[in-house]
């Protein structure tokens, strides 16, 4: 992992690459040392990334929004975690592991427009007529 971590570091760091690949290099990276960085680092590594309407906020955004749960900042991680699920942009995979986390801390954990569908059994969230 350490050697995946310095290839990724290398190329997140290489100006001459285009900024979707260096974006994509420090992701890896920081998933790859995650477990070994304190979570300030994270926060400063992936903040950036971690916005709604970035192509990387699911990523980023869970990475920051568990950082700052081990920061004891569970406002922050709530507000990470209510923004990444009303992100449609956010892969459901990503989304649904939020929706876990985001009710430790009260916010709202049903995407807008998913009540209906709980409530009737339709996953789609349209009407059967």
């Amino acid at each position: 992992m350490k050697s995946a971590a310095a290839q990724f570091g290398a190329v997140a760091a290489d100006t001459s690459l285009a900024q979707p690949y260096r974006d994509l290099a420090l992701v890896r990276q920081t998933a790859s040392e995650y477990d070994t960085l304190k979570p300030e680092q994270v926060v400063a590594r992936l903040k950036p990334l971690a916005i709604p309407g970035n192509p990387w906020f699911g990523s980023a955004g869970e990475m920051v929004g568990v950082a700052y749960m081990k920061m004891n900042k569970p406002d922050l991680a709530g507000a990470t975690f209510k923004a990444m699920i009303g992100d449609e942009q956010v892969p459901p995979t990503i989304r649904s592991r939020i929706v876990q986390l985001a009710g430790i801390f009260g916010v709202e954990a049903i995407p807008a427009g998913a009540g209906k569908a709980a409530a009737t059994g339709n996953a789609t969230g349209k009407d059967k007529n």
